[in-house]
């Protein structure tokens, strides 16, 4: 074998990189300023910057790189610098449907707004609920309603009259037969001044003492008789529809005012086109329910111990659920979704037990998830935590392609949903930044087409920077920040110079630092 030995020889010295603490232009930490910045990752802090500015559709974060480069920290330090950060989003409320109870309605009103028109809502149902019921309790409506009732009981009374003389005058007698609990109108003709029925009639025919001709008339008369009564008690009928048609017309002219004024009221506040439509909805559902307004709310039956709230609230389709509150809120939300399931991600609907194994929802047990509270801001999840979750992947980038979030409840273990219900989507303009390494980022850049459209920007964090002195004195800035933070003592030229080296070590060549600072 060739022996090689045309190598230099390297000198004891360059076999370890040293860093002279009388080059350091400071004697302790204490002369130094906090470092602000994140040191050595320039070109991933630019590309941040840029998918946080660019507001078009498809410009999110893939955040690539080793653990303990600061991919978090340059995030969280980086969101308050944009535009977007300034903005607060609105407030986002589901309500009831009263046309299509499946698909709940969705209203944004401006942060603050939504608590003040749940509140209005819980008390325009609060407030008819006590006082229709003393409306029609009070003296004007019980007297204009006997009015009504002894004005038809007197037409119906003229109609039987006129019926019973018609009957009479055929030798028939109208009577009530009881069968039972119940009783029904029956005709039967007068012989010799006594009521007979037409089995007994029959009988004496056969036994001849009747004439079978005058029974054959007399069924034939009865007959006629039996289709005139059909038609008068069809003509009753109409007037007990009458009646109510206008016991309803009276219930509506004296609670129309009392709904009116109060719906007017909560439209004036909030002068929203949704609130509305939502409020004339609500006002005609009212004024034909007001049977369940008959009764005051305090002598209500209470629900019954283990009785679901939605069956205990007789008003609940008048309640307003509050699915995303920024009341207070001085910026745009950012959120850290550390356990990305698809419930916490993208919210759910709730579903309560009934009676004989069925279940139930309403629009009150839809819940907001992760994404939704980041509506106008910033969603931060872990990549691989989000492929590792059922179904949140699919969903995620259905959301983002869409800029919408569809509400649902999602079984992966179940081949059936356990609820039809559909709400409103949701508009959403939310910048999501998703953390990973290198290898997932190629992995999903390769395999999954999607992702290239709707993360098009990956800031990349470098485990290492040059040596040069700037780079050393953000070493000492960013020692200096440790120390103020965790309140240690100062450290003085000689140990920061060694805490340098040590840098260099890990980054395993003599011309660079490594950045990994966990």
């Amino acid at each position: 074998m060739k022996k090689l030995s045309n190598f230099e020889e390297l000198p004891v010295e360059k076999l370890r990189w040293r860093c002279d603490p009388e080059t350091l232009d400071f004697a302790s930490t204490d002369e130094l300023k906090v470092c602000p910045d994140i040191i050595g990752q320039e070109r991933a802090v630019n590309a941040l910057r840029l998918g946080l500015d660019i507001e078009s559709l498809g410009y999110n974060i893939f955040v690539s790189g080793l653990v303990g480069t600061g991919r978090k920290t340059a995030i969280n330090c980086l969101l308050g610098e944009t535009a977007r950060a300034k903005r607060i989003p609105d407030d986002k409320l589901y309500v009831n449907s009263f046309k299509n109870p499946d698909m709940p309605r969705l209203i944004r009103l401006p942060a603050g707004q939504g608590r003040n028109f749940k509140k209005d809502m819980d008390e325009l149902i609060d407030y008819l609920g006590k006082n229709i019921a003393l409306v029609f309790e009070s003296e004007y409506y019980q007297m204009r309603k006997k009015e009504i009732v002894e004005e038809q009981n007197t037409k119906v009374k003229e109609i039987l009259k006129g019926f019973e003389k018609e009957v009479a005058k055929e030798n028939f007698a109208l009577i009530q037969l009881q069968i039972g609990l119940f009783a029904r109108p029956a005709i039967i003709p007068v012989i010799e001044g006594k009521p007979t029925n037409f089995d007994e009639l029959a009988a004496l025919a056969e036994a001849g003492k009747f004439q079978q001709a005058k029974l054959e008339k007399l069924e034939k008369k009865h007959s006629q008789l039996i289709d005139r009564m059909e038609t008068v008690f069809k003509e009753i009928r109409g007037i007990e529809k009458t009646v109510q048609g206008r016991f309803k017309s009276l219930d509506n002219e004296v609670v129309t005012p009392l709904v009116k004024n109060r719906v007017e009221e909560i439209k004036e506040r909030y002068k929203n086109e949704k609130v509305n439509e939502y409020l004339e909805e609500v006002r005609e559902n009212i004024l034909d329910s007001l049977d369940k307004f008959r009764t005051k709310a305090e002598e209500q039956t209470p629900p019954l111990p283990g009785v679901p709230l939605m069956e205990a609230d007789p008003f609940l389709e008048y309640r307003a659920n509050l699915l995303v509150d920024n009341y207070g809120a001085e910026k745009a939300p950012v959120i850290f979704e550390t356990s990305p399931t698809y419930r916490n991600l993208f919210g759910t609907i709730e579903v309560a037990p009934e009676r004989f194994g069925q279940w139930r929802a309403d629009f009150t047990k839809i819940k907001a998830g992760s994404f939704l509270r980041a509506d106008g801001g910033f969603l931060i999840i872990e990549a691989l935590d989000a492929l590792m979750e059922p179904g949140v992947w699919p969903t995620l980038k259905r959301t983002l392609r869409n800029r919408k979030v569809e509400i649902q409840n999602y079984f992966p273990f179940y081949m059936i949903s356990l609820t039809a219900m559909k709400p409103e989507p949701i508009e959403c303009d939310v910048k999501v930044a998703m953390v990973g390494d290198i290898f997932l980022y190629h992995l999903l850049y390769t395999h999954d087409e999607d992702f290239k459209k709707i993360f098009k920007v990956r800031a990349d964090f470098d485990s290492v920077m040059d040596v040069r002195r700037e780079s050393i004195m953000e070493y000492a800035n960013f020692i200096k920040k440790i120390i103020s933070n965790e309140n240690l003592r100062p450290f003085g030229k000689n140990a920061v110079a060694a805490v340098v080296e040590y840098g260099v070590r890990l980054a395993g060549k003599q011309n660079k630092l490594s950045t990994q600072f966990n």
